[in-house]
């Protein structure tokens, strides 16, 4: 079903496109680029250098294999440090690496890895199931991520612009920015861990 949507919204955005517009494709060397395939992994294996391109990488690896719950944990842990990296990184338009690199990992994986991984939700369990409960005391414990968002930064129009020469002074990342704090909020907030 998702890849019918995608295939929707790319027909509607031809669709409305003005006769005769020009369409260039500007992107930048590094954007959404894995620093290491970590493989199939434990959540506990995940060191704080991993970079969400890179648990991608172990999501599909671990669905490949079999090990849905595994790529499940990987998948939610991917999206911790996605959501945790748009509040590091400056360029609000950099943010939509999020919804790029889930679509990417998405497309990748077979509709009946994706009826798998829906079955390792539902193993899973809600807010305040025990395997809830445990990879929250995991997170906190493992504290916020290490890596340099580059593959989110590297995203945005800001570094776009900078690939097509024009200057641009801004920090790529938000200045007085406190990782504890942030990872803290990301994991009460998004991941309702108590």
């Amino acid at each position: 079903m998702f890849i019918w949507l995608v295939a929707g919204m790319l027909a509607a955005s031809v669709a409305f496109m003005p006769v005769g517009a020009q369409i260039r494709d500007v992107s930048v060397p590094g954007h959404l680029e894995p620093t290491r395939n970590p493989g199939c992994i434990t959540v506990s294996q995940a060191d704080p250098e991993l970079t969400p391109p890179d648990l991608g990488l172990g999501v599909l690896e671990c669905a490949e294999q079999g090990q849905f719950a595994l790529a499940f944990d990987l998948y939610i842990l991917m999206q911790l440090r996605m959501i945790y990296d748009t509040r590091r990184v400056a360029d609000p338009t950099a943010h939509s690496a999020n919804n790029v690199l889930s679509r990417d990992v998405a497309i990748a994986m077979s509709s009946a890895g994706w009826t798998q991984m829906d079955a390792a939700a539902v193993e899973f369990g809600g807010s305040g199931s025990p395997q809830h409960q445990a990879f929250c005391r995991l997170m906190y414990a493992a504290g916020p991520p290490t890596y340099a968002p580059d593959y989110m930064i590297l995203h945005g129009m800001r570094a776009v612009a900078q690939e097509m020469g024009q200057e641009d002074d801004r920090p790529s990342l938000v200045p007085d920015f406190d990782p504890d704090v942030a990872w803290a909020e990301v994991l009460s907030g998004y991941m309702e861990c108590g």
